[in-house]
């Protein structure tokens, strides 16, 4: 990634920065805003859970919902969510 950017986001009211290749920023903070209104539709729904419930409920709901050939292949889904956990740190 020696072309990244950092890129600082605010989830659930907390600040991360990431490096990303530039070309993947729109799609990084869309991602992010997405996250945002999906924690916030399950606080209306879900009201007094922990902040790890929500954040949990989300994860599971996106990755329900992700690309057909994502959810078919769990090894390519692990891969994916380590480098976004290896981007957070």
């Amino acid at each position: 990634m020696s072309n990244s950017i950092v890129v600082n986001l605010k989830i659930f009211n907390r600040n991360y920065k990431i490096k990303v290749p530039p070309e993947e920023e729109s799609f990084v903070r869309k991602t992010a805003e997405d996250i945002n209104n999906h924690i916030a539709d399950f606080q209306k729904k879900y009201r007094g859970r922990d902040v790890q419930d929500y954040f949990a409920l989300t994860m599971i709901a996106r990755m329900t919902t992700a690309k057909p050939e994502l959810a078919s292949n769990d090894d390519e889904v692990i891969e994916e969510l380590e480098r976004i956990g290896k981007l957070i740190n």
